[in-house]
């Protein structure tokens, strides 16, 4: 009787396995169809309109430019090379120095973005880097971490004294006035965040950022933008490009995509005006312009105002009583 009713026992459990396998056999079949259908495995539809193909002398620029930025200078001049490109050597041999002085930044030896910094004062200040007193900062925090310190303290005085006109840098220099007392026992006191590896990696970030600013590049690198852009904005445009391929469509426009993207703040790089009497988006062939009265809008706007009173060349401005004429107004930039 045991033996029987074991046997039954093992028949049920084998045919609950078996439905079990069929049922998730099934979903896993399913599994790669829904991938297929999600996600799209060739994308040249969306090439539909020769207005939108990329230059390949861009493409390989943006390429080399990247490896430059690695510090992969003979790979980017070989890459350049077969190209037959030039980039402006003002750029390579910048990127050249910014690594050298990186390195130098990692042997914790600050000397040279010292000079640097020093050198490109003005340009830092009008960027609005904090770049050479955080060198000072790091010298500073070095004397007294070295035992040196009343040479901290007029390092102190003769460096960083300067900078107290600004009250975001009076509140650091007066914390760190107060690390001396601790000097002995830094690591264990309130002030024990100065001794962070992690400030001497902010301080290579800072460094490459105003490095990168100085020469007029982005402090990440194009390619990289590029690319993470371009994955976001995909799925819209691969959308958008078959409604329109439907409709058998083509984009009008070679400087702007047919559906809105959203990105990211630290992805947009350019401010967006519009148009308070037209309500249309400002472009570079129609771009903000400001009339006397400070009012800004677009240039087509502008000459509808004109237009309309030509005979007397002067129109009211649309948001206050004052007047002005077309030659008075001035292209405003974001």
């Amino acid at each position: 009787l045991s033996a029987v009713k074991l046997e039954s026992n093992l028949k049920r459990l084998s045919s609950q396995t078996t439905e079990k396998h069929k049922e998730l056999y099934n979903n896993i079949s399913k599994h790669g169809k829904f991938i297929e259908k999600a996600f799209k495995n060739n994308l040249n539809g969306i090439r539909g309109s020769k207005e939108f193909e990329s230059g390949e002398e861009l493409v390989v620029m943006s390429i080399a430019l990247d490896f430059i930025r690695q510090g992969q200078f003979e790979l980017a001049c070989l890459i350049l090379k077969e190209a037959g490109l030039e980039i402006p050597h003002h750029v390579m041999d910048g990127f050249k120095d910014m690594f050298s002085i990186v390195d130098s930044l990692k042997k914790r030896d600050l000397d040279p973005a010292l000079r640097w910094a020093q050198t490109h004062r003005d340009e830092l200040g009008t960027m609005g880097s904090d770049l050479e007193f955080n060198l000072h900062k790091m010298r500073y925090i070095h004397l007294l971490t070295q035992g040196q310190h009343l040479e901290a303290l007029r390092y102190s005085k003769e460096h960083m004294s300067p900078f107290n006109a600004r009250e975001k840098y009076f509140q650091q220099i007066k914390k760190l006035s107060g690390s001396v007392l601790y000097a002995h026992s830094l690591e264990s006191s309130p002030y024990g965040y100065l001794l962070s590896p992690s400030l001497w990696t902010e301080l290579e970030h800072n460094f490459t950022s105003s490095f990168c600013k100085k020469l007029g590049l982005a402090d990440r690198s194009p390619l990289y933008l590029s690319v993470t852009m371009g994955v976001m904005a995909l799925p819209a445009i691969i959308k958008m490009s078959s409604i329109m391929k439907e409709k058998r469509a083509e984009w009008s426009q070679q400087d702007e995509l047919p559906v809105e993207v959203s990105l990211p703040e630290d992805l947009r790089f350019h401010s967006t005006f519009i148009c308070p009497v037209s309500k249309e988006r400002a472009t570079d062939t129609n771009p903000p312009m400001m009339l006397p009265c400070g009012h800004v809008i677009c240039h087509e706007s502008l000459n509808r105002l004109y237009k309309a009173v030509r005979q007397t060349t002067r129109f009211k401005c649309p948001y206050c009583p004052a007047f002005a004429t077309a030659h008075e107004a001035e292209r405003v930039y974001f």
